[in-house]
């Protein structure tokens, strides 16, 4: 580890891939845990990991609302997203 890594101004980030588990949240969010403790051991402040992994997205769009509901959890967290239409033609971005 080089002897700036406490500097604020530098940021060691790292990125995961890995198979969730469909609908085992306990068992995806024990993974996500066990990468982020390896990681903040090798000084990362940043981590990704992808998108609806401690659901296991593929099997979601043949959930009915109820299983949905089921896997949903509350938060405090409040947060807008605004899609801008692309000028080029493509489809746009958030």
């Amino acid at each position: 580890m080089p002897a700036d890594s406490n500097n604020p101004r530098r940021l060691r980030a790292a990125s995961v891939q890995m198979e969730s588990l469909p609908a085992d949240k306990k068992a995806n969010l024990q993974k996500i845990e066990d990468f982020v403790t390896k990681a903040a051991a090798q000084g990362v402040r940043m981590i990704l990991f992808p998108e609806c992994c401690i659901t296991g997205y593929w099997f979601i769009r043949n959930l009915t609302v109820e299983q949905l509901a089921a896997l949903a959890e509350p938060t405090s967290l409040r947060f807008v997203m605004r899609w801008e239409p692309a000028r080029d033609g493509s489809s746009g971005s958030y």
